[in-house]
């Protein structure tokens, strides 16, 4: 499998001609995971901090789409990258739905929790998306190829 993912596919260059290009590297996969997160956080977080993460998410893609290295199969990963701030909203909700209440040795603090269900579902189904797209991506340029 390893070495089904490692072969080459043809790729089409700046110039119109056809080049071969090994995989895409893990950095391309991890920046193209932070655009479709920082697209998350920016539409959960709309009201407030969100349009900064939209910016940031938009600059970062046009960037990723101005350097051949990054412009490949890789960008599937954003489909995943959108999953990470769901199952961040799950993590802080762990608690609920409801009322949940946290206690020091000094203080107790209470809070009305989410259910956090609908999002680690969301946030689970995302990730497996991008995952398949991934995968079905490189098999269709393997086919190409």
């Amino acid at each position: 499998m390893i070495d089904e993912l490692q072969s080459l596919s043809p790729v089409n260059d700046d110039a119109g001609a056809t080049t071969q290009q090994t995989r895409p590297s893990p950095l391309s996969f991890a920046l193209w995971a932070l655009v479709g997160a920082c697209l998350g956080l920016g539409a959960f977080g709309i009201m407030t901090i969100g349009v900064v993460f939209i910016v940031l998410g938009v600059a970062l893609a046009a960037i990723c789409l101005n350097m051949p290295r990054f412009r490949n199969m890789s960008a599937v990963a954003a489909i995943s990258g959108l999953g990470l701030p769901c199952l961040y909203i799950a993590w802080l909700n762990r608690g609920g739905p409801g009322e949940v209440c946290e206690q020091t040795n000094s203080s107790l603090h209470c809070y009305e929790a989410w259910n956090p269900w609908p999002f680690l579902a969301v946030g689970l189904v995302l990730i497996a998306a991008g995952a398949a797209a991934a995968w079905l991506t490189a098999k269709k340029s393997q086919a190409i190829g």
